[in-house]
């Protein structure tokens, strides 16, 4: 099987958005945050033996068993079903842990009134959990007049807990070339995944991060930490 970089999509306006039945109020964004995904051959397929010369040959391809990625004998419907119930609950959570954090650090701001249904969050043709960092700091700049992203792009992944932990994820080195290709100048890394990132594409300055409140300050750092900080 074939893993590959996917197309980095912009969160903001249309996938991250309020609810325009609900209670909560929009403020301007004036940058981005991108959510990223790898392209995965299907569970059973098979690759010829000069696709997988191409695809070993390229840089941004890996090749590896498929049972690294899939269970043994699971069906293309039955992996379809479990990413996208994986998607839903990554929103959910991101929906839930964005309105905690924006209540404790905005006290009488009035989000403790919010529903997590008063925002949307939308997503086509994408599953798994790994959005869940992105989908809650785009909820939290959404929400507040605080610019967190200050004009620039940003790109993350990992998944969000409810507690708000972010956990590791698979595909990061190239979910960190679809990054570059997006010109990001920004990347949130779950610490988990700092081991596997064997170089940094120049120009996107990496930041490791393990809880919520890590990825609200690495935004707000002039100099976030990075893998590298880790066995410091």
């Amino acid at each position: 099987m074939a893993i590959t970089p996917g197309t980095p999509q912009g969160v903001f306006p249309d996938i991250v958005k309020v609810n325009s039945k609900g209670d909560a109020q929009g403020y301007p964004t004036d940058g981005q945050f991108y959510l990223l995904t790898i392209r995965v051959t299907s569970p059973g397929s098979y690759l010829s033996g000069v696709e997988g010369i191409y695809r070993w040959v390229r840089t941004d391809q890996v090749l590896l068993p498929s049972s690294v990625i899939y269970p043994p004998g699971i069906t293309v419907e039955e992996e379809d079903i479990q990413a996208k119930a994986e998607m839903k609950g990554s929103q959910d959570f991101a929906r839930t842990v964005a309105l905690d954090y924006l209540t404790r650090n905005y006290p009488n701001a009035g989000y403790e009134k919010l529903k997590p249904e008063d925002i949307v969050i939308s997503v086509k043709d994408t599953g798994g959990p790994s959005g869940g960092m992105i989908f809650t700091l785009a909820v939290i700049e959404l929400l507040t007049k605080e610019n967190l992203l200050e004009g620039r792009s940003v790109a993350g992944t990992g998944t969000i807990a409810e507690d708000g932990t972010i956990g590791g994820i698979g595909g990061i080195e190239e979910k960190l070339v679809a990054a570059q290709r997006a010109g990001v100048d920004l990347f949130l890394a779950p610490k988990e995944n700092c081991s596997e990132l064997s170089s940094i594409p120049k120009g996107i300055t990496v930041a490791a991060v393990g809880t919520l409140d890590e990825a609200v300050a690495a935004l707000s750092s002039k100099r976030p930490k990075g893998c590298d900080s880790l066995g410091a």
